[in-house]
């Protein structure tokens, strides 16, 4: 078993477990919806600054593992049926997705700043 591999399939579906819950697509995750929710299908909706706001906490959490753009990517790389799903039901998971990202972004950083160092040696 590769650590690495592992680790990222279980937050992978712990990730899609969220959006699940939230009424959304099993095979889809909260940053593939963030994207759709604040680029494609809500631009001038109902809580468009907001899906806006938490999709660039996630891309902002998750820059030091993915580089630029974790939602978009995360949205084009997976197959789309239906990006259905209760808004409000994600809006509340959005405080947890904000508790999640505090949590993200030292680790984040400080592993980024470990590959640096180890390619400056």
């Amino acid at each position: 078993m590769k650590t690495p591999n592992y680790l990222k399939r279980v937050l992978i579906s712990i990730d899609q477990l969220g959006n699940a819950l939230c009424d959304g697509d099993p095979d889809t995750t909260i940053s593939a919806r963030l994207h759709w929710l604040s680029e494609i299908q809500n631009r001038d909706g109902w809580g468009a600054k907001y899906f806006t706001i938490l999709r660039r906490i996630v891309d902002y959490s998750f820059y030091p593992f993915d580089g630029e753009g974790h939602c978009y990517q995360a949205y084009y790389s997976q197959p789309h049926k239906t990006l259905r799903g209760s808004k409000v039901a994600l809006s509340v998971l959005g405080f947890f997705i904000g508790i999640s990202c505090v949590l993200i972004i030292p680790v984040g950083w400080i592993y980024n700043l470990i590959k640096v160092i180890k390619l400056t040696k």
